[in-house]
């Protein structure tokens, strides 16, 4: 499920098959369905005969008990398999809602989801009043209003396989983050675990991956990928050379994170990693390949990330799910690109084709000032405002000795290749409009820094922003412990480069942010920091 509409009782459901179905025929897609209930025994007892028929008919819901929605495939690579993607619409917030996928030629499981709950400030805790709201969707000036609070989510205690425990704080919504992350490595395995506990749990109201998703770019023939390791979720594509090793660690990584995804809503931002499938010369071991040439055109240009998921760029006036905005109660988020569409934005091409990347339609920065602009009118109603984007603005890997960022890369090892660039371009912008916090990735490692402006530390509760970068979830890559002789600047107020783990983003009742950084082994706290309003 992702933020691909601005309609506040909507949420997207996207799958993936192996077989197209009516998909390639061109006509309509009667196995790009979902039916959904608010009751698990309606969905449960639905056969596939009786969906097929219903499907046939134009009928289902009203006297089944039971809803359907009809959505859209595509294929983005010959042999990789369908995506397919459809809208639920007329769904209440607060109240959880079970779903299944396809039609006459097979049904999935049933899933579920709770919708996000509307948020109000001053209601007390436990109050289950309703009054419309704005769930996941819609940018600045979107449907729908904030509305009476429904249950917080009380102190939680989630309790993990292995014996850890996470100990999450009461609040109206929270918000799982994190960044660059695969699972070939153990790490990033544990992290899809851990993130799909949480969510199973009714911990969580979303789920952020900023980017650097799956490590694709990696993965070749005659090297380690998900099928070679054997990993759960592996099937393989039928897909040839490049596609096929590309395509399957996609496809395991999206099938290790569905636990967590088929539960909540997910929102993604483009990193470098999901450019092409050729990082640092990988598809030169397909170079003889007949089908090369093709396939390496076929999978430039951010090509999966923009056919995996969906996000509300139309809706709030972005592109696509390259830069939008969404509200999740308190909080309005804008969602940037670090990769593209700003002055001296890094290329990231690694593929040997005539295509250049990037250069999107429309002009990002204005855009972002734009949403913001916007979004403040609305601080009453949503007072935090949070910009998420892969690359890091502030980070000690990147940074004079004065504490200005740099494109240099760090003394000893590389660095975020463009702080400089992202932050000419796109710190105006936030300081003008008090954004609150700045999330990202890209480093391998954990960073949190004190309020700051132009490289200078500020007072906190100033109209600066905190940068917080939490890109510990694992990868084949490690953590860059490397780091630990950089710069120690004003700004800087810690940096964490030794401990994998998953960040948390909790809106409290009082109408304070609270974020917290989890040590991955035990889910305990390393970190944290209260923003009061």
């Amino acid at each position: 499920m992702d933020t691909a509409t601005g309609e506040a009782d909507t949420i997207t459901v996207m799958w993936h098959t192996s077989a197209p179905g009516s998909c390639a025929l061109r006509t309509a897609a009667t196995d790009t369905l979902v039916y959904y209930s608010d009751s698990p025994q309606q969905l449960g007892a639905l056969s596939p005969s009786a969906a097929a028929g219903a499907a046939a008919s134009g009928g289902g819901g009203g006297g089944g008990g039971w809803r359907r929605a009809r959505g859209k495939c595509a294929q983005y690579v010959g042999g990789g398999g369908w995506h397919h993607r459809a809208a639920l619409r007329g769904l209440a917030p607060g109240r959880r809602y079970y779903y299944r996928v396809g039609s006459g030629s097979g049904l999935s499981d049933v899933f579920s989801f709770r919708m996000p709950r509307t948020a109000a400030a001053a209601a007390a805790p436990g109050d289950c009043g309703s009054s419309g709201g704005v769930g996941i969707g819609g940018g600045s000036g979107g449907s729908g209003g904030t509305g009476a609070t429904q249950c917080e989510h009380s102190e939680q205690r989630v309790e993990f396989e292995d014996g850890a425990q996470a100990m999450l704080p009461a609040g109206t919504h929270r918000v799982l983050f994190t960044a660059d992350m695969d699972v070939m490595s153990s790490a990033g395995r544990l992290s899809a675990r851990r993130m799909g506990a949480l969510a199973q749990h009714g911990a969580l109201d979303a789920l952020v991956i900023a980017g650097d998703i799956s490590y694709a770019d990696l993965a070749y023939e005659g090297e380690e990928t998900p099928c070679t390791l054997s990993i759960d979720g592996c099937a393989r594509s039928t897909a040839s050379g490049i596609g096929q090793s590309y395509e399957d660690t996609w496809d395991a990584f999206m099938a290790a994170l569905q636990p967590a995804a088929s539960a909540a809503p997910l929102v993604v931002a483009a990193g470098n990693h999901e450019a092409d499938a050729c990082f640092a010369g990988r598809c030169s071991v397909d170079a003889a390949a007949a089908d090369a040439a093709a396939a390496l055109r076929q999978l430039a240009n951010y090509a999966a990330y923009r056919h995996r998921f969906a996000m509300n760029g139309r809706h709030s006036g972005g592109y696509g799910n390259m830069w939008y905005s969404f509200n999740l109660g308190a909080v309005h988020f804008a969602v940037v690109c670090s990769e593209c569409n700003y002055p001296g934005n890094p290329s990231n091409k690694e593929a040997d084709v005539n295509m250049s990347y990037g250069n999107f339609p429309g002009d990002q920065l204005a855009w972002l000032d734009e949403d913001l602009t916007l979004a403040n009118g609305e601080r009453h109603l949503r007072p935090w405002l949070v910009v998420i984007a892969h690359r890091p603005m502030y980070t000690i890997r990147s940074v004079t000795p004065q504490g200005m960022p740099t494109n240099d890369d760090a003394p000893s090892g590389p660095g975020s290749g463009a702080a400089r660039n992202i932050q000419r371009a796109f710190e105006p912008i936030l300081h003008r409009h008090g954004v609150n916090l700045y999330l990202c990735g890209h480093n391998h490692g954990y960073e949190r820094t004190h309020p700051v402006y132009q490289g200078r530390r500020m007072p906190d509760g100033s109209n600066s922003t905190v940068y917080i970068q939490s890109s510990a979830a694992g990868n084949l890559g490690g953590l860059r412990s490397d780091t630990a002789d950089q710069y120690n600047t004003t700004w800087l107020a810690t940096a964490d480069y030794f401990n994998y783990g998953l960040s948390v983003l909790t809106t409290r009742g009082d109408g304070s942010l609270l974020w917290t950084h989890h040590k991955l082994e035990d889910m305990s706290v390393l970190d944290q920091i209260s923003l009061q309003p």
